[in-house]
């Protein structure tokens, strides 16, 4: 179990800067994920109903696959969000199944949101009971109860292999009572045109991201820093979010389920000592009325490791962009990385977000030290 890191350093910072995409992006061998978080909003009109469903190929090599879910009930009264399974054809043996399991659905947005992200990124999952074998019947694999007014936030992983070659067949259902919520025959509810709330599947949920170079060699009076990896329009949101999503699902803005690893080769000329310093910055595609925050989870490395840490809320100061005064997280908190030696280092930032929060955001190295205001 995680959800209990202490959380990196929040202030505000003041600057100019210049979006920057990155190098290049690739999805890695991973979990596959499916995505379940529109419609995001449950109402009494949509009880029972399907909010989502899939049809995934699987074979009798054992494959992982991640659920992340994230429904708002709005419907007045307790319901029942259910993983409903079933194969085409054969029997499939589900195994190995882990969850986020604390704090409980009906916690608060914020620390739900972030403990998803940290159990998540950490690979802190809790062993969720035992596995089972499926067939062409609807099965409830598990089932939440989630309060009126209340959040459900669930990331849940588990192995499957089938007898033969076919397909899982994939649904998130709601109602009122404990039973099958409708059946696969359903029609899907009407997905949110709000493109933060996006559902699909994708055959990967990971990604690794080069940000190039970053030198910082001393230099007498200089003040040096840079952007690296803006992630607003960045190539790994366009690798993730839109090149396969004609193919397996929508546009997956949020990247909710996904875990980002940014890597940049830090240079030092000359054998000189330099200091670096990094920061992430929140950055927004809705900023009116209320922009949504960027909260998740982080884990800085370089030559030595750095503690994991969770990031509380940060978003723009002022989100009609009327002046540059930033939320800022201070990836360094616990000392700058120095390098001694002419090769190049490298340094790895990863990160993953919560439910309801946009992720766009924007990695910020300096070789100055830049004090935060709280």
């Amino acid at each position: 179990m995680s959800c209990n890191q202490d959380e990196y350093a929040k202030g505000h910072l003041p600057f100019e800067y210049a979006p920057s995409d990155p190098a290049s992006a690739s999805n890695t061998v991973s979990p596959y994920l499916i995505l379940s978080n529109s419609p995001e909003k449950i109402t009494s009109a949509m009880l029972p109903g399907t909010l989502y469903k899939c049809v995934i190929p699987v074979s009798t090599t054992q494959q992982r696959i991640r659920l992340y879910l994230w429904h708002l009930n709005d419907s007045g009264g307790d319901v029942h969000v259910s993983v409903v399974v079933s194969v085409d054809s054969g029997s499939a043996t589900i195994s190995n199944v882990k969850r986020q399991a604390t704090p409980p659905p009906n916690s608060g947005i914020f620390e739900q949101g972030i403990c998803l992200a940290e159990a998540q990124l950490y690979g802190a999952l809790d062993p969720d009971g035992t596995g089972t074998t499926i067939g062409t019947n609807e099965t409830i694999l598990r089932s939440y109860t989630v309060a009126a007014g209340k959040v459900l936030g669930v990331v849940l992983e588990f192995d499957i292999a089938a007898s033969a070659i076919c397909s899982l067949k994939f649904r998130t259902g709601v109602g009122t009572g404990t039973g099958v919520p409708g059946s696969w025959g359903d029609e899907v509810l009407p997905r949110d045109v709000v493109p933060f709330h996006p559902r699909g599947w994708w055959p990967y949920s990971a990604i690794d991201v080069v940000c190039g170079t970053f030198d910082i060699t001393p230099n007498e009076g200089s003040t040096y820093h840079q952007t690296l990896c803006c992630k607003k329009d960045g190539v790994e949101q366009a690798k993730f979010a839109k090149q396969l999503s004609d193919e397996f699902g929508s546009d997956n803005r949020g990247e909710y389920g996904v875990d980002l690893s940014y890597t940049v080769v830090i240079t030092c000329q000359n054998a000189s000592s330099g200091t670096l310093f990094a920061y992430i910055l929140a950055l927004h595609t809705n900023v009116t009325p209320t922009p949504t925050p960027y909260f998740g989870a982080a884990s800085i490395s370089a030559w030595v490791d750095r503690p994991d840490r969770g990031v509380p809320p940060i978003s723009w100061s002022n989100p009609d962009g009327s002046d540059q005064n930033l939320n800022i997280i201070n990836l360094t908190q616990d000392g700058a990385l120095t390098v001694t030696q002419s090769e190049p280092k490298t340094l790895i930032i990863r990160l993953s977000n919560g439910g309801a929060a946009t992720m766009p955001f924007m990695l910020f190295l300096s070789k100055i030290s830049l004090n935060i205001q709280p």
